[in-house]
């Protein structure tokens, strides 16, 4: 793991304890401009472009937990297939 990626997760990791006192709800739209596929060797590679939707939410009367999700949905050019991915998981500040 290079140094960039050690940055990002820290930073990933430290954003929500910014808000410890008062976790804020939001939803984020991205849309995916390039996304690059390995199908391995004999498949040959291939590549899309796609949309995401992120959220967090504080979970009510269990201060200080939050929960979180993410959805992605990547539309392939060469493969005429779509890939789809959906990650949950929760997390405490402060």
């Amino acid at each position: 793991m290079n140094k960039l990626h050690l940055l990002a997760v820290a930073a990933l990791l430290a954003a929500p304890s910014a808000f410890a006192g008062d976790m804020p709800k939001a939803v984020v739209v991205g849309y995916l401009a390039n996304v690059g596929v390995d199908r391995g060797s004999g498949f040959g590679d291939d590549d899309g472009i796609g949309i995401g939707v992120r959220g967090w939410a504080a979970i009510p009367d269990m201060a200080p937990f939050f929960a979180h999700g993410e959805y992605q949905t990547v539309s392939l050019d060469k493969f005429n297939q779509d890939i789809e991915s959906l990650r949950i998981g929760g997390g405490m500040v402060g």
